[in-house]
């Protein structure tokens, strides 16, 4: 299941997805804009880690005390990989770009103020992971201590290969700037944000069947099942003659007019399930999905029935399909998930929606508070020219 939101982790680190640009100043004033942003040459990181001692507390973050050393890793990663993806937008498209262009219209951001926000998006995003837990009374338990070492061993192997001690491993992460400190962190709130899950049951089931009922059909999605009879060859791919296609039609029309004689709703799908389970040549029988995802032919169909209602047969380029129209089921899985070859269920997509908008509402409300002889860094005064 963790693949799903991989979780939240994933996207804490890419950022792209829900942050909007945040032009922030520090508390003495000193703005995050930077001056001569668009001079070419190499940024002297050394210089600017030299502007604070590694162990300095430059401000807080909800109540937690921030150093200098695990602020200027996220500074350094974000700048040194912004700095690659110039090059290469020089190097290999021949694009006259710069620290102080524009990247996003709609913010406006740029290369060096997205560089001057990172810091603080990066750090708040642990810290929203922390204060959810810590909400909902989720913590690090003596049973965690296994899956951590697992994740040093991994992360060993990773980084330096296979053979690699925790020596080698922690003179690695020296060279990329992260402080030990702040690696155990990670770990332990990517393990934090595991367990975030249990707020709503490993795979949902803490959640009601109305709450997730109504967020599933508030995303619009839709629950239908349908007998699929092929009109394509399934080894050449090529159409079927036309009398089979015909005799196919009368086949459908007639599941259609079989499961529409019946009264009860239920003997009703019971019926289509078990024609289903019989005729059908599709690899499932029911679909849960969101518009835009089945042929449009299907998908209309569905949109025009009632719950339990059966379809005329409805031809599209697979062949004939007899439709039911089938309330929301919360433990049915998920079509787009399937495609990807995962078992998500509708339960448990809705658990982690509201574990997701429970972290940006707090994570939206985060503000690092500098002290006030925080300095900070402007890239533009450390660039050594070319």
């Amino acid at each position: 299941m963790r693949k799903i939101l991989a979780v939240i982790i994933i996207v804490c680190l890419a950022f792209g997805i829900f942050l909007l640009y945040l032009d922030k100043t520090n508390d003495n004033g000193v703005s995050t804009q930077f001056e001569d942003a668009n001079a070419v040459g190499t940024i002297d990181f050394d210089k600017i880690y030299a502007l604070h001692e590694p162990d300095e507390v430059i401000g807080t973050l909800n109540g937690r005390n921030i150093t200098w050393d695990e602020y200027f890793y996220a500074y350094y990663t974000y700048a040194k990989d912004t700095q690659q993806y110039i090059d290469q937008l020089k190097q290999y498209y021949g694009l006259d770009v710069g620290w102080d262009d524009v990247i996003d219209e709609g913010t406006g951001e740029t290369f060096a103020s997205g560089v001057a926000s990172y810091p603080e998006r990066f750090l708040s995003q642990y810290a929203a992971i922390e204060q959810y837990a810590s909400d909902n009374g989720i913590t690090i338990e003596a049973a965690d201590e296994e899956e951590l070492a697992n994740l040093l061993k991994s992360n060993i192997v990773s980084l330096c290969g296979e053979g690699a001690t925790e020596e080698d491993f922690y003179k690695q992460l020296e060279e990329l700037r992260m402080p030990r400190s702040f690696y155990n962190r990670m770990m332990q709130d990517t393990v934090l944000n595991d367990k975030l899950n249990l707020v709503y049951g490993a795979n949902g089931e803490k959640l009601s069947d109305k709450e997730a009922i109504a967020m599933l059909d508030e995303a619009g999605y839709l629950h239908a099942g349908h007998i699929l009879l092929m009109t394509m060859d399934k080894t050449t791919g090529e159409a079927v003659d036309e009398n089979t296609a015909k005799a196919l039609k009368e086949k459908a029309q007639g599941f259609s007019d079989a499961l529409n004689a019946i009264e009860n709703k239920e003997e009703r799908y019971a019926e289509f399930t078990k024609l289903a389970a019989e005729n059908t040549e599709d690899s499932s029988i029911e679909y849960t999905f969101l518009p835009g995802s089945m042929v449009s032919e299907f998908e209309d169909t569905v949109k025009s029935l009632g719950e339990y209602e059966v379809s005329a047969p409805v031809e599209t380029n697979y062949g004939y399909h007899v439709i039911i129209r089938l309330p929301l089921d919360p433990d049915a899985q998920l079509f787009e998930y399937q495609m990807n070859g995962q078992t998500v269920t509708g339960r448990y997509y809705c658990a982690m929606q509201l574990i997701s908008e429970g972290l940006l509402e707090i994570y939206n409300n985060l503000k690092i508070e500098y002290n006030p002889d925080f300095v900070s860094p402007k890239i533009g005064r450390f660039i050594n020219q070319g």
